[in-house]
């Protein structure tokens, strides 16, 4: 635009005008920079990245005209933002990335989020590379780690610092920063920060000249589901683009209002923990609290085996549990659960009793517990992948009357306690001779509000704690 008015103002003589240096140097520049560096420098900022950060991970990849939401915040704000971002020796962009990246973060469910953003892809150590004409934008990865308890302005400044390492690196196509990172697409929300060094003066037309401008705009559209934009000045300027057949309306207003709530905390409290920002207005907190926690329902008499026999009743023949070695019917499930309860009853098994169960998922734990709660006593599970240690703490604490687990899964129960091993020959042949009916005056034997089973705590704090749900 510098250029076109001065050709007005000398008629379109261009004797003057500063000498551009070619787009060849830039491509030189780019020549001589040094991959294997920039390889590994982008290895480690996306080092041990879990999964891409993709609001709509199965979304069409066909591009339609975005729409717009805007957005601002006052002056006051904006002057207090800018103060922050002198006093920790940031730039506001940064701040604007962490914003971005809490909302993500937010938004997401992950403390770990990643998104792209564009950069002018100038080096400053290439002389006059700011008038040169041709194409330097790219856009990169920003990743944002986020820490619960550390303060908004220690995570502004931890990402800026993180990005500065990047710096000498961001000519780097996406492409190949992708690959590094093990990933396909890593992000599918970006930003921009619009700092074009404009000079007034320079852009208006001298008087007498003929001519004057009476407005000036741009136009742009954005492949991604989300993309921000963000111009500086006294009221600081935002907009959201969004992609409306993947990202709607109200959605991108709510994201855009959080947007501006979390860049007025980092301007206001900037000490308070990054965890505690709540991003949710009144209408979606009755939403989540209120309409989506309305979990009142009518509870059915009678118990979980109960239920089981009604179902088993009314469709003996459907299927009703599978694995890969087979499957069963309810009436296979509810003869075989009938035989292994009379089983457990002949080994002492009764009401407020306990079993063990170490047995993988498959049919045969489906029919364990069951058959447990026939015989009117509590299960324990036991997952086979624990440590030895921890199973035989368990088993040790639990003092179950008998622990029911396959021939493979016998040594990893503790010696000295007694044990059904359901593949042993002699065990099948037993269970095959029993009868298949229902234990007959089980309600009587059974106390209401029993318990059902008796699960461990994980023991982060100190030895896990068993916990009798009923």
């Amino acid at each position: 635009l510098s250029e076109l008015l001065v050709l007005y103002r000398q008629s379109g003589d261009d004797r003057g005008l500063p000498r551009v240096r070619p787009y060849r140097d830039y491509l030189r520049w780019l020549s001589e920079r040094d991959r294997e560096e920039s390889e590994r420098a982008w290895r480690q900022a996306l080092e041990d990245f879990a999964e891409p950060t993709l609001l709509t991970p199965d979304r069409s990849r066909t591009t339609v005209v975005p729409e717009q939401v805007f957005a601002g915040l006052d002056r006051e704000t904006t002057a207090a933002l800018n103060r922050c971002a002198r006093e920790w020796g940031v730039t506001l962009n940064t701040v604007v990335q962490a914003a971005w990246g809490l909302v993500l973060s937010w938004t997401t469910g992950r403390r770990d989020v990643v998104f792209g953003t564009t950069v002018s892809g100038r080096p400053a150590d290439l002389p006059g590379v700011e008038s040169m004409v041709g194409l330097f934008v790219n856009t990169v990865p920003v990743r944002v780690t986020v820490n619960p308890a550390e303060p908004l302005r220690d995570l502004v400044e931890r990402i800026q610092r993180e990005q500065f390492l990047l710096v000498e690196h961001q000519y780097v196509g996406l492409a190949d920063v992708q690959r590094w990172a093990g990933h396909g697409e890593l992000f599918d929300t970006a930003t921009v920060f619009e700092n074009y060094p404009v000079d007034a003066e320079t852009l208006s037309p001298p008087e007498g000249s003929g001519f004057r401008i009476t407005d000036a705009g741009g136009h742009d559209a954005t492949h991604y589901s989300l993309g921000l934009a963000v111009a500086p000045g006294e009221e600081l300027s935002l907009r959201l683009d969004h992609q409306p057949d993947v990202v709607g309306g109200d959605e991108a207003n709510a994201t855009m209002r959080r947007l501006v709530t979390t860049l007025t905390r980092i301007a206001t409290t900037p000490d308070r923990p990054a965890g505690s920002l709540d991003l949710l207005d009144a209408g979606e907190r009755h939403r989540v609290i209120e309409e989506w926690n309305d979990t009142a329902a009518e509870i059915r008499p009678g118990e979980v085996r109960d239920w089981f026999q009604q179902q088993a009743a009314l469709t003996p023949d459907a299927v009703a549990v599978a694995d890969p070695a087979g499957q069963l019917t309810y009436a296979q499930l509810d003869a075989r659960a009938n035989r292994l309860a009379r089983a457990l009853l002949s080994h002492g098994v009764g009401p407020e009793g306990h079993v063990a169960v170490l047995l993988p998922r498959g049919v045969d734990l489906v029919a364990t517990l069951l058959a447990v709660w026939k015989a009117g006593a509590a299960y324990v599970p036991i997952d086979p992948e624990y440590p030895a240690e921890r199973v035989d703490y368990l088993v040790t604490d639990s003092r179950p009357t008998i622990t029911v687990t396959t021939s493979d899964l016998l040594g990893r129960t503790p010696a000295g306690t007694a044990r059904l091993v359901l593949d042993d020959p002699a065990v099948a042949a037993d269970l095959a001779s029993r009868s298949a009916d229902d234990v007959e005056d089980r309600e009587n034997a059974v106390p209401a509000g029993r318990a059902a089973y008796v699960i461990y705590t994980s023991g982060s704090t100190g030895r896990p704690k068993g916990v009798v749900v009923e």
